[in-house]
């Protein structure tokens, strides 16, 4: 789960130190819901697993069902570095859904009591040999940071959410998170916040204020969304990412506060996915030259140099 990293990132902002591109960790695992223990449900879910890996790693949504993959992914045990079994709660399975293909399945019931789940570790190296030989990206585990603006209009009233205070809302972007494997920063809303910037910001898109208002944070993404709910079982959101000076517009809606925050902001890290992820079919021969301005000293230099070091894309020469 990324409710540890994300925590981090708060108290980072906290110190007053920008947080910028984070390692992530836990990309070559997951934990999927188990039947029974034997050999054949044992690999069903280390299947489904795999899948919920292979989107980590790409970065992609897609790549669960792209033909290169078709025949590797039956395979997935071959892949697995170890597993483990642990009890959790009835919920728990909730909140990962299935990446199998869509089929007309009815509503599974709530189990009764704690449900088996597994967790499974699968050896990098290897997934990432499978991807580069299918001509697939290999994202890395150092990933942008997404700071994420939330305004809600509930009874024609609108308000900035806090993470704290709204755990539907904050469980949405955690589930989206957790499924993609990117950090996502949410803001203090403590007084500075709360100075820097209004609701009326967000919902008119007062792109300068909000980005001013992010400075603390020191994110790489900024993303917005504003919420309306329509009916019970209705909510729609228009969001906006700032990226590098430009702004992408998008729209979501889901049956809860949740579900469309959760979908919205899957759409707005597709988009972060195709701007810093390696495209697919990269070569290894290809050469970037890059020119640095800024570094003054040898401490600095070596900052650089360990940061460039650390992505998955550059090799020693």
């Amino acid at each position: 789960m990324k409710t540890p990293l994300i925590m981090l990132l708060l108290l980072l902002a906290l110190a007053g130190g920008p947080a910028m591109a984070a390692q992530v960790s836990g990309l070559y695992e997951a934990e999927v819901p188990v039947e029974g223990q034997d050999t054949e449900q044992r690999n069903k879910a280390i299947v489904e697993a795999f899948r919920r890996v292979l989107v980590k790693v790409t970065g992609n949504r897609g790549i669960v069902h792209h033909p290169q993959l078709a025949g590797d992914i039956p395979k997935a045990p071959r892949y697995v570095q170890q597993y483990r079994y642990r009890l959790a709660p009835p919920e728990a399975p909730a909140a990962e859904p299935s990446l199998e293909p869509e089929t007309e399945t009815a509503a599974a019931p709530v189990p009764a009591g704690p449900v088996r789940m597994l967790r499974v570790q699968f050896d990098q190296k290897a997934v990432d040999r499978l991807l580069r030989q299918r001509g697939m990206p290999v994202w890395g585990n150092t990933r942008p940071t997404a700071l994420v603006w939330l305004a809600v209009e509930r009874d024609g009233r609108r308000s900035l959410l806090s993470p704290e205070a709204d755990g539907e809302a904050l469980a949405g972007v955690l589930a989206a998170a957790d499924e993609r494997g990117v950090p996502m920063l949410f803001p203090l809303m403590d007084l500075q916040d709360q100075s820097n910037l209004q609701v009326s910001d967000v919902w008119g898109g007062f792109g300068d204020n909000i980005r001013l208002a992010s400075e603390r944070y020191g994110p790489d993404a900024i993303m917005t969304g504003r919420l309306v709910q329509f009916g019970p079982d209705l909510w729609r959101a228009g969001w906006t990412l700032y990226l590098d000076g430009d702004e992408l517009i998008w729209d979501s809606e889901g049956d809860s506060l949740g579900m469309a925050v959760e979908a919205g902001v899957q759409a707005g890290m597709d988009v972060l996915a195709s701007h810093f992820a390696p495209l697919a079919g990269d070569s290894s021969t290809d050469r970037l030259r890059l020119r640095i301005t800024g570094v003054g000293d040898i401490r600095g230099y070596a900052r650089v140099k360990r940061y460039l070091m650390e992505l998955d894309a550059v090799e020693k020469a």
